[in-house]
């Protein structure tokens, strides 16, 4: 947490690729009152914490880290700018920065042990191209990254937490790989297959069962 009016930066210098290096980062806001980085191209910008008319006011910066290989990876990071004009209480996050940037995606780089995990992309992916477009999706983001770490730390020590957790994202990932990568008749398809067995099973169940 930090107070508004304080110059902030994001880092993102733990960085690191084995095989042909880094040649660039990108750094951009996608959550929060707009502010401005100092140079979104540097491995740790900064930019000035806004003021707001909320209490607490929470920003995310995502950075795409690419190699000299042409290949992108990316993580994000959350800031909570206290309103120090305000009389409630900041309230107290006890996550250090690495922690932040080792749960990019907290709770399924936890149960799923990586970042780069495909089922943690595909919610990723599902992230950026459906929550991130509307208002309610960015109001989960929000309470998402506001109340995730501490649950991310409690999965990540807990083998059978974990394969729980794993299990009940199962159905939001193959619906956000469904999303992401169909097209738009292949949405239109599945809506109709699923209205089409709907009524059948409805019109079954009338058929069998007119008293219901």
């Amino acid at each position: 947490t930090v107070d508004e009016g304080v110059t902030v930066a994001v880092d993102a210098s733990n960085s690191s690729d084995p095989d042909d290096g880094i040649a660039s980062y990108m750094w951009e806001q996608t959550v929060g009152n707009p502010v401005t980085l100092s140079d979104p191209t540097e491995v740790d910008p900064t930019f000035v914490a806004p003021s707001g008319d909320a209490s607490e006011m929470l920003l995310s910066f995502r950075v795409t880290v690419t190699d000299n290989g042409s290949l992108q990876g990316s993580d994000e990071v959350a800031v909570t700018v206290h309103d120090t004009s305000s009389s409630s209480p900041p309230s107290v996050h006890t996550s250090s920065e690495d922690e932040y940037t080792e749960w990019g995606c907290f709770i399924a780089t936890a149960a799923y042990g990586s970042l780069w995990e495909p089922h943690v992309r595909a919610l990723r992916d599902f992230r950026d191209h459906y929550l991130t477009k509307n208002q309610l999706g960015k109001s989960f983001i929000r309470d998402y990254y506001r109340y995730s770490p501490s649950i991310a730390q409690n999965i990540k020590t807990n083998p059978s937490l974990k394969a729980a957790v794993r299990m009940s994202l199962t159905p939001l990932v193959l619906l956000g790989q469904f999303l992401v990568k169909s097209t738009l008749t292949d949405k239109i398809v599945y809506l109709l297959f699923v209205l089409c067995y709907s009524l059948c099973i409805f019109s079954w169940l009338l058929k069998n069962h007119p008293d219901i």
